[in-house]
């Protein structure tokens, strides 16, 4: 311890002196060593005293210390504190909210809170406050400050603070401690969210394809508009409920299983079903859903779309009718029976109740075909005549016989589309409800003595179709069906190609020409697909799917902000999108399209406009037609290679006619002179004579024999029965049939063949494709020539070879070789004859084992054929 100061030691002595003055004791009265004791204690009280005073020194720095930290976290807080009494006088203020207001602390001390609200907002301060005051504890108060330079948001919660200290008032020992914070900027994104909630409301409302979604147990919960007039059930009628309170048992089941293996596998799921529409109408459709997640990873629920098909469906049924008949009508069949199978194909595709096929006879155009109409209905009805009351027959002034009816309307090709929304350009006239032409006004009624019997015979559905034989309508393709709703104009469109087709086959078979196939001329339409969604204003997405940005190859965010006319959009095709962006309902387009990696698609789009908080934006449709597209192109490469091979058969035939009339020529003259002046030739003139009748006759029979196995073989009247054969046995039997005509040219024959080698072959095919190619190579081959055939195997396959070491052919030949219309024949190196035709048959031959046929020669080198067959029926 510090040695004590003249003054400590003084008021020491002062303190002792007092002491013992109380004590009623003299000085004089302490011995030695009492008075020793006592100085001691006193020096210890006064050290105690001295750690007394350096405890309180410390305890006074951490106050101040502490009451600073308080007095910088009360005014550098993030949010405004004010503690205010009972009357809203602010007795304290921190700095953070001195500055909301721009002031100082100081100068908010006594002044009243209300006057740095706004004035629209206190008439709601004061009539809260005081119920806020008496009772904060969760209550919130909202109200706005002048601020500095510009209102503030804030919210404001509270706590009771008591001051028994302050007794100026004893209505201010209670105050409010007021927390308030800027939510200026919360706020703003508040009514942001909120018009975010009303944009997606719109569009999802505005969406064309239903869409749904339900809570984890299946229940809906909601769905947009398109989903309640598809199903013709109200929110009030189906939130709530599952799919058995509102669908038959069995396919509730479906659906039912369908929910729980996507809550089960999550993800997204995609399945065909049935559905049952407002008016009980079946549809097919495609279910999309995808299972809703919450942060934790649990399934909330799910949300769906419904995308119907039936349409698209329908109009695949009714393209595959399209290629059924054009193939039934190139078959080789009668006429006849071709429109019987036609009309039978049209009647399955369509599940029409009666169709039939009326054709011009005479004046008349009775049915030549007909399924499910009545007899009675035919008695009356097969006729189209119109007769007056005499029983006479009518007739237009240029002397035109007049037909009755609707039928009789439109074979006469008055059905005029301008007029009445039931014809069409193409001059067909159809319905889906008969019904109300009952109701027709005779001056409104364009028909000649309307019968009605199909709507008295209960048929609400009716396409009539004219036939057409070039220009000329020559009969009517007729459909009826009992129930409504069966035809559109794209199914019109269609049934009018079918039409033709049959037009153009009665054209055909009654003049004896070759089929003309009648260009068919219909695009594939379907109701909206929603295979994609984009939303924009003036081109420039404002959002997107994931569909549509998959389909195209982008990431969604690489599609938001970017304008979709440059992007996506071909320039070929961006002045088709202007045109359309323009109307407030663009109905179903097709324009081509550009992915992100350069790939072209063709894609149909279907869009309108819509406004949401007073602007107007536009969400579009887009559908991947591609495949479509190129069923139409590969349709119209079918047309073009039937029409090539029509035009190859026509050259054929004209060069089949030509090799046929020169022998002819030879045996006609030679028969002649043989006729006329026989008795006056020697025998050597005989035998001449008859030589070379016998060799024209020769090669007419070897030009008829192949001409015959060639058509047969086209006919398919041809059985192809493979079996597996040895090779060596087949190839040694042809050597040995043509070993004699080799001798006659001391040409050498030979054969280099494995005796187990084996293939699945039809034997008499195969052995005239050897006895053709032996046969040529033994015709242009020199005296004292060679022939071999070599087989063996090439991978899974085998070849066979037949060489010669004869005269060879050049390249221009080479290229003629298996062409139906290019003339090969030629004679052999001793004028043996050539019908051109061998080759031909080899070809037909060996496509039909699955094989390939090439030949290697050149000029005055020989020539080499070679073929190859299967080892399996693989």
């Amino acid at each position: 311890m510090a040695k004590m100061t003249e003054n400590e030691i003084s008021a020491l002595r002062r303190l002792a002196e007092e002491r013992l003055a109380e004590s009623g004791r003299s000085f004089e009265e302490f011995s030695p060593d009492q008075i020793k004791a006592l100085v001691h204690d006193y020096h210890v009280h006064q050290i105690e005293l001295e750690l007394q005073n350096e405890e309180l020194r410390d305890a006074q720095v951490r106050l101040r210390v502490a009451r600073d930290r308080y007095a910088k976290l009360f005014n550098e807080a993030p949010a405004g504190y004010l503690i205010i009494t009972r009357r809203g006088v602010i007795k304290e203020a921190n700095a953070t909210f001195a500055a909301m207001v721009g002031l100082s602390p100081d100068q908010l001390s006594g002044k009243a809170l209300s006057d740095y609200l706004l004035p629209e907002d206190r008439p709601s301060f004061y009539g809260r406050f005081k119920a806020f005051f008496k009772m904060p504890e969760g209550k919130q108060l909202d109200f706005s400050l002048t601020g500095k330079d510009r209102p503030i948001k804030v919210r404001c919660i509270g706590r009771m603070e008591h001051d028994p200290g302050d007794q100026a008032d004893a209505e201010d020992i209670e105050s409010l401690m007021l927390v308030i914070t800027d939510v200026t900027e919360q706020t703003k994104l508040e009514e942001q969210l909120r018009a975010k909630e009303t944009f997606l409301n719109s569009l999802f409302e505005t969406i064309p394809m239903p869409v749904f979604y339900k809570d984890r147990h299946g229940r809906y919960q909601g769905f947009n508009k398109a989903f309640e007039d598809f199903f013709g059930k109200s929110k009030d009628e189906l939130v709530g409920k599952t799919v058995f309170d509102v669908s038959p048992p069995e396919l509730a089941r479906l659906y039912h299983a369908k929910d729980a293996e996507l809550f089960e596998k999550l993800g997204v799921q995609v399945y065909e079903a049935k559905v049952t529409d407002a008016r009980g109408g079946s549809h097919d459709v495609v279910f999309h859903k995808a299972a809703l997640v919450d942060a934790w990873g649990c399934v909330t629920g799910l949300v769906g779309t419904v995308q119907d098909i039936t349409e698209r469906k329908l109009m695949e049924k009714y393209r595959g009718l399209s290629v059924d008949v054009l193939a039934i009508l190139n078959e080789t069949t009668e006429f006849s029976e071709s429109i019987r199978r036609v009309l039978q194909a049209v009647k399955q595709a369509s599940g029409c109740d009666a169709v039939g096929i009326r054709l011009k006879e005479h004046d008349d155009y009775p049915y030549y075909e007909q399924a499910g109409f009545s007899e009675d209905f035919l008695l009356m009805e097969n006729s189209l005549i119109a007769l007056d009351a005499q029983g006479d027959i009518c007739r237009d002034p240029d002397g035109t016989i007049k037909l009755e009816c609707t039928c009789g309307l439109v074979i006469s090709g008055k059905a005029d589309h301008r007029e009445n929304s039931m014809f069409t350009p193409g001059g067909s006239c159809w319905t889906n409800d008969s019904f109300p032409i009952l109701d027709l006004p005779a001056a409104d009624d364009p028909r000649l003595h309307p019968r009605n019997r199909c709507i008295h015979d209960g048929y609400a559905s009716v396409a009539l179709i004219p036939i057409r034989k070039s220009q000329e309508i020559v009969g009517l393709l007729q459909l009826n069906h009992r129930a409504p709703g069966k035809f559109n104009s794209d199914l019109i469109a269609i049934l009018e190609g079918i039409a033709s087709h049959i037009g153009e086959a009665l054209f055909r078979k009654k003049i004896e020409k070759d089929l003309q196939e009648s260009e068919e001329r219909y695009r594939l339409l379907s109701d909206l697909t929603m295979e994609g969604v984009v939303l924009h204003k003036d081109g420039i997405v404002r959002d997107v799917n994931v569909a549509l940005a998959k389909g195209l190859g982008y990431g969604r965010e690489e599609l938001l902000g970017r304008n979709l006319l440059e992007l996506v959009i071909h320039q070929d095709d961006r002045e088709i999108v202007l045109g359309n962006i323009v109307k407030d309902y663009a109905a179903p387009y097709v324009a081509k399209c550009v992915r992100k990696n350069g790939e072209v698609i063709f894609a149909e789009i279907e869009a309108r406009n819509f406004e949401v908080q007073g602007e107007l934006l536009r969400v579009a449709a887009v559908r991947d037609i591609t495949e479509r597209k190129k069923a139409e192109d590969a349709l119209l490469e079918s047309r073009e290679q039937l029409q090539q091979a029509l035009s190859e058969k026509d050259r054929f035939f004209s060069i089949i006619a030509h090799d046929l009339k020169s022998p002819m020529s030879g045996l006609l003259s030679l028969s002649r002179m043989f006729a006329e002046d026989a008795e006056n030739w020697t025998l050597k003139e005989l035998r001449e004579v008859s030589g070379n009748l016998h060799k024209s006759a020769e090669r007419v029979f070897d030009l008829l024999e192949n001409l015959l196995e060639w058509a047969r073989m086209q006919q398919g009247l041809i059985e192809y029965a493979p079996k597996e054969c040895r090779l060596a046995d087949i190839v040694d039997a042809n050597i040995h049939f043509l070993t004699s005509m080799a001798e006659q040219k001391d040409i050498a024959l030979s054969s280099h063949v494995s005796r187990d080698l084996t293939a699945l072959l039809d034997p008499s095919m195969i052995s005239t494709v050897l006895r053709n190619l032996l046969s040529n190579a033994i015709k242009f081959t020199k005296r004292k020539g060679k022939v071999e055939v070599r087989v063996g195997r090439q991978g899974s396959r085998i070849e066979v070879g037949v060489h010669d070491d004869g005269i060879g052919m050049d390249q221009k030949m080479l290229s003629k070789l298996f062409l139906l219309d290019q003339r090969t024949a030629r004679p052999g190196t001793e004028g043996e004859s050539s019908t051109g035709l061998g080759l031909m048959l080899c070809k037909d031959f060996i496509e039909k084992h699955g094989g390939e046929i090439r030949v290697e020669s050149s000029s005055g080198q020989g020539t080499s054929v070679f073929f190859t067959l299967p080892t399996d029926r693989q």
